[in-house]
């Protein structure tokens, strides 16, 4: 390639990055994938929302505008900063959705994940970071199965005659006696405070199980109190 077919090739690469840094449409990124910046290039750099960069062979969506941090790694708990983009599937039974960590599931898809079909039965509302068989039964059932069973919601005790000791029950959740948290187990309600690492936090939103903790939440399901 002779220099003036090289200056050619460079104003052809700049012109279209430049264009590809105008696309919002997920899968049109896909198709231009090799033109947006790898992530570990963006370190110390603020990140806006809608921006695409690479990591590791795939294509992720900033969510929230962030400085990148070495810690803060695509795919790795960080599905409030960042969404796995994926190559469009209809999530029919024929033509699932391959899951990978760090993606939302839509109630009545298929997603398959380990050469495993399973159907979705719940909006996650969030993207999950975590494998299918972590969260059966609350947002998945085996596609397979003679019977797709919807998850059972839990339904709260009624509440029990025992003077004193229903009183501290019915304290919990507040401000100054907030609920333990513990990933994929305490169920939250709105209005209610949980505590999770010496950490106070106010439910904005119920939901019954989530696989994540309290600080990937805020803005979703609760806010620092």
């Amino acid at each position: 390639m002779n220099n003036d077919n090289a200056k050619i090739f460079q104003a052809l690469i700049k012109m279209a990055v430049k264009q590809a840094r105008g696309i919002t449409n997920d899968q049109e990124a896909l198709e231009v994938k090799c033109l947006y910046k790898q992530w570990e290039k963006q370190l110390g750099r603020q990140l806006e929302v809608g921006e695409y960069i690479q990591h590791e062979d795939r294509l992720y969506r900033v969510l929230q505008q962030h400085v990148a941090q070495e810690t803060w790694t695509p795919g790795v708990g960080t599905e409030s900063l960042y969404v796995v983009i994926d190559k469009e599937h209809s999530g029919t039974e024929s033509d699932p959705i391959p899951w990978v960590n760090n993606m939302e599931c839509f109630n009545g898809k298929y997603y398959i994940e380990d050469e495993v079909l399973y159907l979705c039965v719940r909006d996650s509302g969030i993207a999950l970071q975590c494998k299918i068989v972590d969260v059966l039964g609350n947002y998945f059932v085996l596609a397979n199965a003679e019977e797709i069973i919807p998850p059972v919601e839990e339904q709260p005790n009624p509440p029990e005659e025992n003077g004193g000791e229903d009183d501290n029950k019915s304290e919990e959740g507040t401000k100054e006696n907030p609920i333990p948290y513990q990933v994929g187990v305490t169920p939250l309600e709105n209005g209610k405070y949980y505590i999770e690492n010496d950490v106070v936090y106010l439910c904005n939103r119920s939901e019954a199980v989530v696989y994540h903790n309290l600080s990937a939440l805020i803005g979703l399901y609760v806010v620092l109190a």
